[in-house]
């Protein structure tokens, strides 16, 4: 433990020896990240925006009659048949047919 304490102490030191020594090569660096910070931002505003721009384009899912509502819900029950059709012809596929019984695990033949 007091080991850890002397290393960190140590290290801190050394730390702002090197910030002092080096305040130019620091502030560049922090210059550049800011610089890099703004890059990558306006990147995503700029995709956002764009994103935003070509949904706005896209046409919407308001139905403008209940004529036009109507029929999606006559087509969406439509589909719902089907798959309960072809669901119910699953199941009675997967009934057993009486055969004989495979074993529960693994076999242990030698």
């Amino acid at each position: 433990m007091p080991g850890m304490l002397i290393g960190g102490l140590a290290a801190l030191m050394v730390g702002l020896i090197m910030l002092f020594a080096w305040l130019g090569a620091v502030l560049a660096l922090v210059k550049a990240l800011a610089a890099l910070g703004l890059i990558g931002t306006g990147a995503v505003a700029i995709y956002l925006g764009w994103e935003e721009f070509r949904d706005q384009k896209r046409p919407s899912l308001d139905f403008s009659s209940p004529a036009e509502a109507d029929r999606y819900r006559a087509e969406a029950a439509a589909y719902q048949a089907k798959l309960a059709e072809i669901s119910r012809g699953v199941s009675s596929a997967e009934q057993p047919t009486g055969g004989p019984k495979e074993p529960a695990g693994p076999s242990r033949e030698l």
